[in-house]
């Protein structure tokens, strides 16, 4: 097989393995959890630009839900909240105060961003999210398979039947194998957001079960009916 021909297809799995790789990097800002690669898209303000947040904030994450973010020094917490609510609107944001060490007395701002429960509406919306990015990335690979296509097609008029079939073959392959992952890669996501939603709906039940026997404790009448025995 010409070896132009394989340049071109190594040069096609290039562009869609990147275009893969955004792809679950997208996944990551469908958040269910505080996950370090849910922050990597965030842009902080600064100056005429911007800056990656963990070049502006420090990450801690002091619960499955939360994150906590301490700005650098010369970072604003006010730029640090903007550039996480632009991308992340979804959170919920908090300003504390704490101390920038345990012997001294120094206090600084920190923010504190909660990552809401998958409600029913918002399992929804997570879905739809994992199929609008898997779709457009399908697309996108049978657009990148076009174009190699058309580029291999000069090296070809002169080749083997053989080698037709081969080259036309390796691209198909390859463009199966790339959907095949973001397939895999989009069927874990949304295992996720279901086992988040299936968390939600055991804390609801608690919550409610909470709230009955309470209500049942106010309730004179069922309160005596407890204490009387069977």
């Amino acid at each position: 097989m010409d070896e132009k021909i394989l340049i071109i297809a190594d040069q096609f799995s290039s562009r869609v393995e990147k275009r893969l790789m955004r792809m679950n990097l997208s996944f990551s800002d469908l958040c269910i959890k505080a996950e370090p690669a849910s922050l990597v898209s965030v842009e902080v303000p600064s100056g005429s630009g911007t800056v990656h947040l963990e070049n502006a904030a420090d990450v801690v994450i002091p619960e499955w839900n939360q994150f906590l973010l301490a700005p650098h020094e010369g970072y604003d917490i006010g730029s640090v909240a903007t550039g996480v609510l632009e991308r992340h609107p979804e959170f919920k944001q908090e300003m504390k105060l704490m101390k920038k060490s345990a012997d001294k007395d120094d206090m600084a701002q920190v923010l504190y961003l909660t990552v809401p429960e998958v409600d029913k509406a918002r399992h929804d919306v997570l879905l739809e999210g994992v199929k609008t990015l898997t779709d457009a990335f399908n697309v996108q690979v049978d657009s990148e398979a076009a174009a190699a296509t058309v580029k291999i097609a000069p090296y070809l008029l002169t080749a083997t039947k053989e080698d037709q079939d081969e080259a036309k073959k390796m691209i198909a392959d390859r463009s199966d194998d790339y959907k095949k992952q973001a397939g895999e890669s989009a069927d874990r996501k949304k295992k996720e957001i279901e086992e988040a939603y299936q968390k939600y709906l055991e804390a609801q039940a608690e919550r409610q079960s909470v709230m009955d026997e309470a209500q049942q404790a106010l309730n004179p009448e069922v309160t005596e009916k407890m204490k009387m025995p069977s």
